[in-house]
């Protein structure tokens, strides 16, 4: 049972397995099992602190917290220090919130199957949790490697790579010239490279980079998108190369968004300057901090934006500013790793505002509703959109 409750907590349950999940664990006699189950999911001391437990409590809403607490799942919350990673403590907050459904979803199936026979239209889970730290670490020629989710990041030192907190990671390779690290639909993470320079990779993107800089300069690949803040170093310019798009810097802060369904490449500087330039375009483009360089038919355009609307998901939110909504639903797809399914003329319409990136989905899809008036049904991962 221990691996069907894994699975489900990583929504990876078939319909048939968590029919079984929830007779199991209907049953009284394996409650406590159940319980304990809960419980070192929470608070495993090789992944959280106790800190985290009070940042659980201040995350989440008033209904799940009373829930939680008269299961007695944790205990012992008055006055405990706020957590110091917030991302990790927020994960917490979407399992305990998950467990919520779990508990009632045993209670709903154990109703219905006393009264009727089991029926297809039984779902696997109520929602849909927003993504997290995830990565997949290539390094040389060797063996891909899932990244702990648990960390907050990887750093270069000494061309070894290691997490943040010091811990080796050992990889396979035996050519350790170059890595890759790659984010799922769903996931993100942040690498600190050899220089310093610290690189905030969100979801279904991609960072090839070497483990030492040398020569007269700093060069990496990115697919995807990519928030920079890049350590100065005159004498060895950064260069980001983005599907032939090259923006070089000396040390600056910006944000690159080069995703291939987007159809364009948008460069926004946050602080510093930097250069942009693009075989077969104008001659080099220079960015100054609130300008935009959207390479787009082969040409560039630069504009003045303001800059929180394209950096803000690394902070935890959509932003936009009058854009089509069929580019706002690329952007959840991405982060929930689900797939809309609706009219072409749907994605005309124009949205703006903000929406929190850490949130179910079904409250997500509920601030569109209000904003659009369009309906979402979700069937598994597709979200089926009416007008």
């Amino acid at each position: 049972m221990k691996q069907l409750f894994l699975k489900y907590m990583r929504n990876e349950i078939t319909q048939q397995e968590l029919k079984e999940l929830f007779r199991y664990f209907g049953s009284p006699e394996n409650r406590e099992q159940l319980d304990a189950l809960i419980y070192r999911e929470l608070c495993k001391e090789d992944r959280y602190e106790s800190a985290a437990l009070t940042e659980l409590f201040t995350t989440l809403d008033d209904k799940v917290l009373c829930q939680i607490k008269s299961q007695g799942i944790v205990h012992d919350m008055e006055s405990s220090p706020r957590a110091q990673n917030y991302r990790i403590w927020k994960r917490i907050a979407i399992a305990a919130a998950l467990l919520i459904v779990l508990a009632t979803g045993i209670a709903l199936f154990l109703r219905k199957e006393n009264t009727h026979p089991p029926s297809e239209e039984f779902t696997q889970l109520s929602d849909i949790p927003p993504g997290y730290n995830r990565a997949i670490l290539t390094v040389g020629s060797g063996t891909p490697l899932e990244l702990d989710s648990t960390k907050t990041g990887i750093q270069i030192e000494d061309g070894q790579v290691q997490y943040n907190d010091g811990t080796v990671i050992e990889t396979s390779s035996k050519t350790r010239q170059y890595a890759v690290l790659s984010t799922p639909n769903g996931g993100n993470y942040t690498i600190t490279l050899p220089d310093g320079t610290i690189v905030w990779l969100n979801a279904a993107s991609t960072l090839r980079y070497p483990l030492a800089f040398t020569g007269d300069s700093r060069e990496v690949v990115l697919d995807g998108e990519a928030y920079f803040e890049v350590h100065k170093n005159h004498k060895q310019p950064f260069i980001v190369v983005s599907h032939g798009q090259r923006v070089t810097v000396l040390g600056t802060t910006f944000n690159i968004n080069a995703y291939l369904d987007e159809g364009e490449i948008a460069t926004t500087l946050v602080e510093g300057a930097v250069e942009v330039t693009k075989q077969g375009a104008d001659g080099p483009q220079r960015l100054y901090p609130g300008q935009q360089a959207v390479f787009k038919n082969n040409k560039f355009d630069i504009k003045p934006v303001d800059v929180e609307y394209y950096t803000n998901w690394r902070t935890g939110k959509f932003t936009f500013d009058r854009v089509k909504l069929a580019i706002v639903l690329r952007h959840i797809e991405r982060w929930y790793d689900v797939e809309f399914v609706g009219s072409s003329t749907i994605g005309d319409i124009p949205f703006w505002g903000s929406l929190s990136r850490e949130v179910m989905l079904s409250e997500l899809l509920d601030v569109l509703t209000l904003n659009t008036g369009l309906t979402f049904k979700r069937e598994g991962r597709k979200i089926m959109m009416k007008p």
